[in-house]
């Protein structure tokens, strides 16, 4: 059988190459567990690989295949997903000491639709405790390492997803998205990672943190290969009370006269890094050069640090609501970062958390404004490059979290790298319900562009 490789070709490419019979599952399947083997013991992106199984199901996929009776256009892709997405007989501890040995009883929705699909997992990735933290240094499995820098942080808190996708470990990966856990993760990686529109994709069987904002939502290497996967995803869920049941257009015809992009000039009190606001300029740069109009938005009306702080006060007290139990009976079995932010969402009055969500309902209000004036909003994924273990920054999610106080969709891409070759992504927050047109925008501007984005140690 021949050697391939999965960092030659993305996956909308792999799908073309397995109908036209060029290449097989079991190739694809065969040489993600090769490049896990042989990298991931720097990586640390899995926490559970499911080898025996996927190589198993790669060769009945590749049996309906030559039967013409594929499940759907990806049967037979392997990917991965984050470890509180639960998965029937596995354990899906969601980096927490106290599930180590919890094994779920049922898959989750999301599961389930990839498995119709004829898709193929090949295990549980690595995350932050509880979702809870944005670099993904993890008291039950370690650390997991930026494949681009291996002493950085991949950011989080779907690291594991990140770095597993970018590695070329699997096709895609799936994460959630609370504040910005699929983004910066895409971001500090250099793939592209999606929160969607609230409730297009069921939460059905994911360990909750805040179901407020929480969000299921893949990685991939390009916009393109998101767009496949997020129309698998989307389904409505009769058993998770944040599932809508809506059609959405998914075949867009692009007008772009008239078609407006909101920038900012400044950032306001925002300290970003100026290699991302170099970029952050050039991005809206080659977004013009592509046809779309630019409009520069009053900045000075979002507070982004009292936005972050808001959102991250009501996931603090949702948690402590969730893990109380183990909380006041076993502290022991949480970490003590995460302790502290149990203890702080205790503490949390109503009168605290009203105070948030009147900030957030501004919030709303204002990007409505804004929605009003242009047809989405650009900005940089996060204000920083990746960083190494040990550095403190508390404004990663920053910029993330708005699409989730406001529940739009919101699509992080890869724009370049830092004169220290690390990946630098920017953001589309889009209107609700039109996930597919950040999509295609994003597509547009890396199929014209071509920013090769493989970490060369790797490739």
């Amino acid at each position: 059988m021949n050697k391939i490789n999965i960092l030659d070709h993305y996956l909308f490419e792999w799908v073309d190459l397995l109908s036209s019979g060029e290449v097989t599952s079991t190739q694809l399947v065969s040489s993600c567990l090769d490049k896990i083997d042989k990298y991931d013991n720097k990586i640390k992106s899995f926490t559970n690989i499911f080898a025996e199984e996927a190589l198993k199901k790669a060769a009945k996929s590749d049996e309906r295949r030559s039967k013409g009776k594929r499940l759907s256009i990806i049967d037979g892709i392997p990917y991965a997903s984050k470890e509180n997405i639960e998965i029937k007989n596995k354990v899906a501890a969601a980096g927490m000491l106290f599930r180590k040995d919890k094994f779920s009883n049922e898959n989750s929705k999301v599961i389930t639709l990839l498995d119709n699909a004829g898709t193929i997992n090949l295990g549980h990735l690595n995350m932050h405790e509880a979702a809870l933290g944005s670099t993904n240094d993890n008291p039950l499995h370690g650390r997991t390492y930026n494949p681009h820098k291996f002493s950085f942080t991949p950011g989080g808190s779907s690291g594991g997803s990140g770095a597993a996708v970018a590695s070329g470990f699997c096709l895609f990966s799936l994460g959630t998205d609370t504040l910005g856990s699929v983004r910066i993760p895409a971001a500090y990686c250099g793939v592209s990672g999606i929160k969607p529109t609230k409730g297009l994709v069921s939460l059905g069987g994911v360990i909750p943190l805040c179901s407020e904002f929480d969000t299921v939502g893949p990685l991939a290497r390009s916009a393109r290969d998101l767009s496949i996967i997020l129309d698998i995803l989307i389904s409505f869920d009769a058993m998770c009370s944040e599932s809508i049941d809506i059609n959405i257009n998914k075949e867009l015809e692009m007008d772009k006269k008239g078609f407006i992009i909101g920038c900012f000039e400044d950032f306001g009190d925002l300290n970003l890094d100026s290699e991302i606001i170099e970029k952050y300029k050039s991005s809206i740069n080659k977004l013009s050069q592509l046809g779309y109009g630019i409009k520069f938005l009053p900045s000075n009306k979002i507070d982004f640090a009292k936005a972050r702080r808001s959102g991250f006060k009501i996931v603090e007290a949702e948690a402590y609501f969730h893990y109380q139990k183990v909380f006041e009976n076993e502290p022991e079995k949480l970490s003590k970062s995460l302790r502290g932010f149990l203890d702080y969402g205790r503490k949390l009055s109503a009168y605290d958390l009203m105070k948030s969500r009147d900030f957030i309902n501004k919030l709303k209000t204002q990007f409505n404004e804004y929605f009003l004036i242009s047809d989405l909003v650009f900005l940089p994924t996060t204000p920083q490059n990746p960083f190494e273990f040990g550095e403190v920054d508390d404004t990663q999610a920053d910029l993330t979290c708005i699409s989730n106080l406001i529940e739009s969709p919101s699509l992080s891409f890869p724009v370049g790298f830092s004169i220290d070759k690390l990946p630098i992504g920017m953001q589309f927050i889009g209107k609700k319900y039109e996930d597919f047109k950040i999509l295609k925008i994003a597509e547009e501007f890396e199929k014209k562009f071509l920013i090769d984005m493989r970490a060369s140690q790797l490739v």
